[in-house]
């Protein structure tokens, strides 16, 4: 697998930074999942702060040297953090604090012919993960390979001279995550590139079958990828495929409108078939026009996708509509609702519970609906909660 870095203050980030956004370069990176975020040059602590905050679930931070500045990037969003072993070593607050050993990972300088086993030995209670970062050479995929082996799937990350998609390819057999810059940024090894490299078929044809869900994982259908059409998906940020039937790149939504937006990349297991997270247009992804190609979907999805329709061309004549148009009357039903689930009792009546849970979540979603406000938002915040390391006591506030 891939692990695509951004260090800021280098030359090659400076450069890349000429024809596109850096907010561009982070929703390219981040189709193929975690990005590594490094402040190369110790000046952009700030930056790093607010690309974390305003990206909560996509960067690993690397080069952090204490728990305090570790827990604040990880209440902001950071998957995990990178720690020289040095620091590690040296405790620097970490076992005071009691992180999370799995979104601690320790940075090891490996020499040629370095025990990797030796090196990581001190560390081994103290991280939950492992990076190798072989400077100026090409890291040693053997003594790697074995050392992954003793740790969970992708436990272990390197870097080092990682130029071409066998690179990242080789890596990935040996169970160890690919972490590379500067070849991304440039036509050296285009992303898509090396997501292609540790990828196999074993179809005649060599495609890929390609597995399209919506952001809440709901499968919209197959298609079917190759390496054009995967360079066409990363470079558009867009629901790209090869159409077997025309025998050429087929952009979803371009003649019909129900575009996609490409969210996220992701390898099965025998890394032989692929899934694309999208950001569907309606009216879905099917030609007969339903969401998914086995029909339409229900659930929370599927109401809120018919409020947000309902907000912007509701029945007359509709609750849902009144609802919209009365912010009073909206305001009143979920202090209501919300009274009434807290009044129902599981113990005596679990269905009026039930009843009651429903009617919170369908007000609550027209409110949503009217600010405009998709229940994938929601989910990612809920998501963004939960990297936290600290909690808030969660007193109730006194009533007023």
């Amino acid at each position: 697998m891939i692990l695509p870095a951004i260090d800021l203050g280098t030359p090659a980030l400076t450069e890349a930074l000429r024809t596109r956004t850096l907010d561009d370069l982070v929703k390219t990176f981040a189709l193929a999942g975690e990005v590594a975020l490094r402040d190369a040059n110790g000046q952009c602590a700030a930056m790093v702060a607010e690309l974390v905050k305003d990206h909560p679930g996509v960067f690993r931070v690397e080069g952090v040297k204490d728990a305090e500045t570790a827990i604040a990037l990880l209440n902001a969003g950071a998957t995990k953090v990178v720690v020289p072993a040095s620091a590690l070593k040296a405790d620097a607050g970490f076992a005071t604090f009691g992180l999370p050993k799995e979104r601690v990972w320790a940075e090891i300088i490996a020499l040629p012919g370095a025990d990797l086993e030796v090196l990581a030995e001190p560390l081994r209670e103290l991280a939950g993960g492992f990076h190798f970062f072989y400077a100026n050479t090409i890291p040693e995929v053997d003594d790697l390979a074995a050392f992954a082996k003793t740790l969970p799937a992708h436990r272990v990350s390197a870097s080092g001279v990682i130029n071409r998609p066998s690179d990242v390819a080789a890596l990935d057999m040996a169970g160890v995550a690919a972490r590379t810059g500067s070849p991304l940024l440039s036509t050296m090894m285009p992303l898509a590139d090396a997501i292609a490299g540790s990828l196999k078929s074993d179809r005649n044809d060599g495609l890929w079958p390609t597995v399209i869900v919506d952001e809440q994982g709901v499968a919209l259908g197959l298609a079917y990828s190759n390496i054009e059409s995967l360079r066409a998906a990363v470079n558009g940020r867009c629901g790209a495929y090869h159409s077997r039937s025309r025998n050429n790149l087929w952009i979803k939504g371009a003649t019909s409108g129900a575009r996609q937006e490409l969210l996220a990349i992701a390898a099965d297991c025998d890394r032989d078939a692929l899934r694309f997270t999208v950001r569907q247009v309606e009216p879905g992804f099917c030609h007969e026009n339903t969401w998914t190609c086995w029909g339409p979907t229900g659930g929370l999805p599927s109401l809120a996708r018919l409020l947000a329709s309902r907000a912007k061309d509701a029945p007359a004549g509709s609750y849902t509509r009144r609802l919209l148009t009365d912010p009073e009357l909206l305001a009143s039903k979920l202090r209501e609702e919300a009274g009434e689930l807290i009044e129902a009792s599981a113990e005596d009546h679990r269905e009026e519970v039930v009843w009651e849970a429903a009617d919170v979540i369908y007000f609550t979603l027209v409110h949503l609906a009217k600010h405009g406000i998709a229940l994938s938002e929601v989910e990612r915040h809920l998501d963004a909660r939960h990297l936290k390391v600290t909690r808030r006591k969660g007193d109730a506030k006194p009533a007023k």
